[in-house]
């Protein structure tokens, strides 16, 4: 017996779905894949410029706004990236990237941030703690390269 399976890709910009559909008979199941990047970013210059690279690619982009929203959005998405803008003091930067490299189901995640290049002792703090920290510029240059890994190009 051959059985047919097709796709359908459905983006709500909040989760996308899968839908594999079975020979008539039998239930279809719908999944949700992993959000590729998931950005604690208080900048919305910055947020608006990763979302933008990332459209193109088919990267999806979750934007979240404190470290537990942070922790809660990984745990579901299983993202291939998390970006952290470590100027954001209001945003808790430091303790979100302690908080969620210390779950050991996260511990993996590839987390990037960036800073202004004069702040030295955040930029070190962050390396400490396990993150890739690039300077604003650097950053936006390195975006495309960053994403592309993601894409599989």
């Amino acid at each position: 017996m051959i059985m047919t399976v097709s796709f359908r890709v459905i983006d709500s910009r909040r989760n996308t779905r899968f839908s594999i559909r079975l020979p008539e008979g039998r239930r279809a199941y719908t999944a949700p894949m992993s959000e590729s990047v998931v950005a604690l970013v208080d900048d919305l210059m910055f947020a608006s410029r990763i979302a933008e690279a990332a459209r193109p690619a088919g990267i999806s982009l979750g934007r979240v706004r404190s470290p537990e929203a942070l922790r809660e959005r990984c745990r579901g998405a299983s993202p291939g990236l998390v970006v952290l803008d470590l100027d954001a003091d209001r945003l808790e930067p430091l303790r979100a990237l302690r908080e969620l490299l210390a779950e050991p189901a996260l511990s993996g995640v590839r987390v990037v941030g960036f800073v202004s290049h004069v702040d030295v002792q955040r930029a070190a703090a962050a390396r400490e703690a396990g993150c890739e920290v690039m300077s604003r510029g650097d950053f936006v240059r390195e975006l495309p390269a960053l994403l592309a890994g993601l894409a599989g190009g």
